[in-house]
């Protein structure tokens, strides 16, 4: 049903490429994308801009508001598809799983950007302490859930730079909605009821698809204030 539909987005969207484990072989595979998002270029291309000037760019911002999708568009920007690389920390039960693997991933020279995801608020700044004195010319993309008053660092102006991700624009919304080829034009309803947010955009999409596009305005509202929508 259009709820397993919206969970497996969810899954999938936050897929890694560097598992964090105990293991020594990791195997590296691509930047993996879901198919009906925004590529946010004018965000991309201005934060892209700004990393230029900084080592580490910490993304935080609610849950599903599209950081993790972001961090990776800005990775495949700024380097090849096979110079990045994706640390995923959501399953991680202690900072020491997550050194583990970063250590390996900075001792390789294959990767010229990291993408050190879903780190939890408690492990950010030691993330930080070891990636600012690591003395290779890699940068890094952290995500985590929320702004963080980071301890000083060395050198603190030109390594960190920290932003939260923005509501999606009118074009951004659009640019979802047109990935899922509509037959008719469902962009006010979809823009009333997801306010402006990836994954309610994507949770309308998914229902009106299923409805082959016909829709009742009062009867959406009334499935997206479900208590069911919030458990995701």
């Amino acid at each position: 049903g259009i709820e397993e539909q919206l969970t497996q987005f969810v899954n999938f969207a936050t897929l890694p490429v560097f598992s964090v484990n105990t293991s020594s072989n990791i195997v590296k595979n691509d930047l993996l994308l879901p198919e009906h998002i925004s590529k946010r270029a004018n965000l991309v291309k201005q934060l892209c801009a700004n990393f230029e000037h900084v080592k580490i760019l910490l993304i935080y911002g609610a849950t599903q508001c599209g950081k993790s999708t972001l961090a990776k568009l800005i990775a495949l920007h700024i380097t090849p598809q096979y110079e990045s690389c994706v640390i995923n920390c959501s399953d991680a039960p202690s900072f020491q799983y997550i050194k583990f693997t970063l250590q390996q991933c900075l001792e390789s020279d294959s990767s010229s950007c990291v993408v050190i995801d879903n780190v939890a608020r408690e492990y950010v700044s030691h993330v930080m302490q070891l990636l600012s004195i690591a003395s290779n010319p890699k940068r890094y993309i952290i995500t985590t859930p929320e702004y963080l008053d980071i301890p000083s660092l060395p050198s603190s102006e030109s390594v960190l730079l920290q932003y939260e991700v923005p509501a999606l624009t009118d074009s951004e919304v659009l640019e979802i909605i047109q990935t899922y080829h509509p037959n008719n034009d469902i962009e006010h309803i979809v823009s009333l009821c997801a306010s402006h947010h990836p994954i309610l955009v994507q949770y309308v999409c998914l229902y009106l698809q299923s409805c082959n596009w016909q829709y009742d305005e009062s009867t959406l509202k009334q499935l997206l204030s479900g208590e069911h929508l919030k458990s995701h």
